[in-house]
């Protein structure tokens, strides 16, 4: 019993001086806190009136890079997909994040939830979201200042939830044009409003990547 108790005391006398030899320590400096790597900006659609956030994301290159128009979930606004399109931009994508109106972080506003909610599931949001997407890749290629820096022959469309339906109209939409502005459509969580709308996503012929679970 005296040795075990001895060799208990010993043990914790070493484990208080490790301890008190770790707190001797100088501590480590914080890392500065890196700024923000977008730049959020506000377009007004002329053709609907429509005031679109755009969170832009520009990648270290300066030469022509793709770009990557993202539309978020029902109810979400610019943070939306944030992991994502940071890992876009890392990867050298241009990525505009799209708030919509309506349909955006406006249901959370001010006001009766089940009322925005109503006016957001209605079924002119999804012709609109899809104006709001085209204005932002012409706004993207023409007045933004990002002329230089997005190849307009690589030009791709995601979204998340009630936004990959808007990808999946959109390529489906792109399949009937001569030159298709959007090239490729990544969705995640995409879903469709009826069997008819399954059927006629059968047209997508561009590079479709689709991200979801079985849950």
């Amino acid at each position: 019993m005296h040795v075990d108790r001895r060799r208990v005391l010993a043990g914790l006398a070493a484990a208080l001086c490790s301890a008190s030899e770790t707190r001797a320590q100088p501590p480590v400096a914080d890392k500065p806190e890196q700024p923000p790597k977008f730049d959020d900006r506000v377009v007004v659609d002329p053709a609907t009136k429509r005031r679109i956030g755009v969170r832009l994301r520009l990648p270290a290159t300066e030469a022509p890079a793709p770009l990557i128009v993202y539309s978020p979930g029902l109810g979400s606004g610019l943070s939306n997909g944030a992991a994502w399109c940071e890992a876009w931009r890392q990867a050298g994508f241009v990525v505009a994040t799209m708030n919509h109106p309506v349909t955006g972080d406006a249901v959370f506003s001010p006001g009766s939830l089940r009322a925005h909610m109503a006016q957001a599931l209605s079924g002119g949001q999804y012709p609109a979201r899809i104006a709001d997407a085209k204005f932002v890749i012409r706004q993207c290629l023409g007045a933004l200042g990002l002329e230089k820096r997005i190849d307009p022959q690589r030009i791709g469309v995601s979204g998340h939830s009630y936004g990959a339906i808007i990808a999946t109209l959109m390529a489906e939409e792109m399949a009937r044009e001569k030159t298709p502005v959007v090239k490729a459509v990544v969705a995640f969580s995409p879903g469709v409003i009826s069997a008819g709308s399954a059927r006629r996503a059968a047209v997508i012929r561009m590079p479709y990547f689709c991200v979801t679970g079985d849950q």
